[in-house]
């Protein structure tokens, strides 16, 4: 539960907000309202970032989203992404067996072309599973790899427990939407589009 300064909406769109996990704990993402499957929560604003500045980037933020340059394109690319500063960005990391989110790359479908656009994306946070008003969400970062990934390696470096990194406490963990007397100010316009199945054909 939280109480007093923790109890408070730093940023929020009309289905997600971020927030504390409590008294001392991390800031998250979490259901502003009932989310079904499919639903796109929130999109992604910032940069992409070259594999230079993913490399020397010193951000505990980064994840990666892998795109075709164009629908039914066999080459898949990937992009990394730091997510400091943005709403998404708030999510924070679970396996992807547990995650109840994922990230995709909706733009090949929007803007059909042939022309590159490395550096243009509409990358969004999906929901994979019916979640809870009050329910964390949080996805895998480096979905695309085997094992533990990139992410993972960074968390156990600086001591987190591989146990705690598999927790699913969050899944079944209800949090009250902090009253809007306690909010920052800050309301993110929606995707244009409400679910998935609207941009991309199931």
């Amino acid at each position: 539960m939280r109480t007093g300064v923790n109890n408070r909406l730093i940023v929020r769109n009309s289905k997600v907000y971020a927030s504390t996990s409590g008294a001392g704990a991390m800031n998250g993402l979490f259901a502003y309202r009932d989310l079904e499957v499919g639903e796109i929560l929130v999109q992604y604003t910032g940069d992409i970032l070259s594999q230079r500045e993913a490399n020397s980037s010193d951000s505990d933020y980064l994840f990666d989203v892998l795109y075709r340059s164009k629908p039914g394109a066999d080459t898949v690319i990937r992009k990394t992404i730091d997510g400091r500063g943005e709403l998404m960005g708030f999510a924070n990391y679970a396996p992807e067996a547990l995650a109840n989110a994922s990230a995709v790359d909706l733009l090949p479908s929007i803007i059909d072309n042939d022309k590159p656009y490395s550096g243009r994306h509409a990358l969004v946070l999906v929901a994979k599973a019916r979640i809870p008003r009050g329910t964390e969400i949080r996805f895998d970062y480096n979905s695309d790899q085997q094992g533990t990934g990139d992410m993972v390696e960074m968390m156990k470096k600086k001591g987190v427990r591989l146990s705690d990194i598999n927790d699913k406490s969050f899944l079944s963990a209800r949090y009250v939407t902090p009253p809007e007397r306690n909010h920052a100010g800050v309301v993110e316009r929606d995707f244009p589009y409400r679910f998935v199945t609207n941009v991309v054909p199931p």
